[in-house]
């Protein structure tokens, strides 16, 4: 998977549609918009191009460990 930042310029989205070619540009539009944690999946990765929110995040900042109880049923 490939991750690219971008501000607001056309110029990025340029690049972001050159990047994503197999996304939709109206997807790919709407990545100027996007906030902390949003983002476009394409490729490999999603067969069909999709929009996600990730949560946050289970490691503790410095590369800490994920305690094993957080496979627990919820």
């Amino acid at each position: 998977m490939r991750a690219v930042r971008l501000g607001d310029s056309a110029a990025d989205l340029r690049t972001l549609g050159e990047t994503f070619s197999y996304a939709p540009s109206g997807l790919i539009d709407l990545a100027s918009g996007f906030q902390l944690g949003e983002g476009l999946a394409a490729g490999k990765i999603a067969p069909d191009p999709i929009l996600f929110k990730s949560g946050q995040r289970l490691s503790e900042e410095g590369g800490g460990d994920v305690p094993s109880s957080w496979a627990r049923a919820r």
